[in-house]
C-alpha cells in the first residue's frame, strides 16, 4: 500500500479515507443493530446515534465508492447462498435439526457434584 503512495499511483488522502469510510460503514451498521435488538431509552438512544454516525458516513462522499465495491459482492453472496438452502436458517434450540452448542453435551451446574477441576 505504502508503495503505491511513493510511487504516485494513489494519494496519501486516499489512502485515509477510503479506511475511514469502511470503519464508519461498520459503525453505521453497528448502530442500526443496536436499534433492532435494544428496547425502550437504550433503543431511542440507539437510534439518535446510529443518525449521527449515518450523517457522518455521508460526508465520506466518493469513498463510499469503495464501500459499496466491498459490500455489493457481499451481500449478494449471501442473498444467493440463502436462495440455495445452503445458508443457516434460524431454527429454535429444541428443533431436532438444531446445531447443538456443544459437542460434548450439556454442561450441568450441581453444586451438589464435585467436578473434575476443582481441588
Amino acid at each position: 500500500m505504502l508503495a503505491t503512495v511513493g510511487f504516485g499511483l494513489v494519494s496519501l488522502d486516499t489512502l485515509v479515507v477510503v479506511p475511514t469510510a469502511m470503519f464508519v460503514t461498520v459503525y453505521a451498521i453497528c448502530t442500526a443493530a443496536a436499534v433492532r435488538l435494544t428496547g425502550g431509552a437504550t433503543r431511542v438512544v440507539a437510534a439518535l446515534a446510529c443518525l449521527v454516525v449515518l450523517v457522518i458516513l455521508a460526508f465520506s462522499g466518493w469513498a463510499l465508492l469503495a464501500v459499496a465495491a466491498v459490500a455489493t459482492p457481499a451481500v449478494l453472496a449471501a442473498v444467493l447462498r440463502r436462495r440455495r438452502g445452503r445458508g443457516s436458517p434460524r431454527r429454535p434450540l429444541g428443533d431436532p435439526g438444531a446445531i447443538p452448542p456443544t459437542s460434548i453435551g450439556p454442561v450441568r451446574c450441581d453444586s451438589a457434584t464435585p467436578s473434575a477441576h476443582s481441588v
